[in-house]
């Protein structure tokens, strides 16, 4: 795409903002910039205080506007009191079959979104680490798609992370996911070592990085112990050996082009 001209539209809403009224126009710009990944901060916090200001109406924008905060990896103050006051998950639901895969895979890919922000609750996890979510996307894993999967994981390794209490274990791993696609597909094993780079043994470190189609990285900060412990990065080994003396492992990290594994 042109940069410059993109810049420039994106200098143009900011300097017309107060004069977006339409929730249309304004989800549509929120939108463009979380698919074309524009970083433009004194923007975002813009459009942080215009959803504050009049959350009712523009809900869907809320649930855009987190999506896009994560893709670029930035967190405006208005954040935390739009997801807590103001987020309604299930604002979507539909009752056709088709449809409900569809929010479903949404509703993972909005709390994935909230954990790259580190603004996942409890309840929020609990929405998607069930069985019935976790059979949907192993038939999505059995026709080789495995970005739900992989947001799923990540969620349950933030989980580790964040919480005490103890959420539903996803029904697959990294491993089981490499082994589906190898034999569902010839070249999968190629395109899947692009997704993931190492991955340890389950329930021994969990660490996900997430590589948008621009190289941005967004690094989740997820490592725990076998007991579920958080540890800090800088005392684990990334180097895959062990550390006899401290019991430890390296971690797990998975990589997401979001376009080509959608």
């Amino acid at each position: 795409y042109d940069k410059p001209f993109l810049e420039r539209l994106t200098r143009d809403a900011y300097e017309q903002i107060n004069h977006i009224n339409d929730p249309f126009i304004l989800q549509s710009i929120i939108t463009s910039m979380g698919t074309l990944r524009i970083r433009h901060c004194e923007l975002l916090d813009s459009f942080g205080k215009i959803l504050l200001e009049d959350s009712e109406s523009k809900t869907k924008c809320i649930q855009s506007f987190i999506r896009t905060c994560a893709s670029v990896n930035y967190s405006p103050s208005t954040l935390p009191t739009l997801v807590e006051n103001h987020l309604k998950l299930d604002e979507n639901s539909s009752t056709e079959e088709t449809n409900q895969l569809n929010d479903i895979k949404n509703r993972i890919d909005l709390v994935w979104s909230l954990a790259i922000l580190d603004q996942a609750n409890q309840d929020h996890v609990s929405s998607v680490l069930n069985q019935d979510i976790f059979q949907l996307i192993q038939n999505e894993v059995s026709n080789s798609k495995i970005a739900g999967a992989l947001k799923l994981l990540a969620i349950y390794s933030y989980s580790l992370q964040k919480f005490s209490k103890k959420f539903l274990k996803p029904t697959f791993n990294i491993e089981q996911l490499a082994q589906q696609l190898t034999l569902k597909n010839s070249n999968a094993q190629d395109q899947l070592a692009k997704t993931v780079t190492t991955f340890a043994a389950e329930n021994k470190y969990s660490k996900f990085s997430v590589v948008t189609s621009n190289m941005i990285v967004i690094d989740c900060l997820m490592v725990v112990d076998k007991t579920g412990t958080p540890q800090d990065l800088s005392t684990v080994l990334t180097n895959g050996e062990s550390n006899s003396a401290s019991g430890q492992t390296t971690f797990n990290k998975v990589r997401i082009d979001e376009n080509r594994y959608k």
